[in-house]
């Protein structure tokens, strides 16, 4: 299965390099960002909901004009209805991002990660890791100089399993290289609320 996922996000990343490398000058691909995040599990069968609080790093830097190596840090608590926590969950994720401009003040991206993730149980009661694969595909769009909307698919494969989330993004420029930013994610059995500090750089 990550052989498959792995082969699909070097094809996406091959079909993006053809394109012009003219880059949108409104849209930065240099940034540290740094993260909270509130999720909701629901596990489903008339079982209680589980939440969880998290927060998160993000860096990117351009080594390219249409290229940039991205690191993601994020670590989530997850509690049940008492309060009680069950576990917690880490991922590391570290690739290669390509982007390109298709219209004024807007670009589509992918990218392609290693991703290492692991769970610990509540307590110390045990743990498991894997290393798996991710790919996402997206577009961001600055409305005007102080909105940038941003929309992305991410299909990760980790501990034999597939997992597809669908995010939608917002961020409003305070300065001209920090804005503050609040997104919305959902995949299969969880959602997110995100909110975001992000710096360029």
């Amino acid at each position: 299965m990550f052989k498959a996922t792995l082969f699909r996000s070097l094809l996406a990343l091959v079909m993006l390099m053809p394109i012009s490398n003219v880059m949108s000058e409104d849209i930065s691909f240099d940034y540290a960002q740094f993260s909270y995040i509130s999720s909701t599990v629901d596990p489903g069968a008339s079982l209680e909901d589980v939440d969880g609080n998290g927060i998160g790093l993000t860096v990117s830097l351009s080594f390219r004009p249409a290229f940039a190596m991205r690191l993601s840090v994020a670590a989530t608590t997850f509690k049940n209805y008492q309060g009680e926590e069950v576990d917690t969950s880490k991922a590391t994720a570290l690739g290669v991002t390509a982007h390109t401009s298709v219209a004024d003040a807007t670009e589509i991206f992918t990218n392609l990660s290693v991703v290492k993730a692991a769970i610990t149980a509540a307590g110390n009661a045990g743990s498991e890791s894997d290393i798996g694969g991710l790919l996402e595909v997206g577009l961001r769009h600055k409305v005007i100089d102080a909105l940038e909307l941003e929309v992305r698919a991410t299909h990760v494969n980790v501990f034999n399993d597939t997992v597809n989330t669908y995010v939608i993004d917002a961020r409003y420029f305070v300065r001209r290289t920090v804005s503050f930013g609040i997104a919305y994610a959902d995949s299969d059995e969880v959602s997110s609320l995100i909110f975001k500090i992000r710096i360029d750089v």
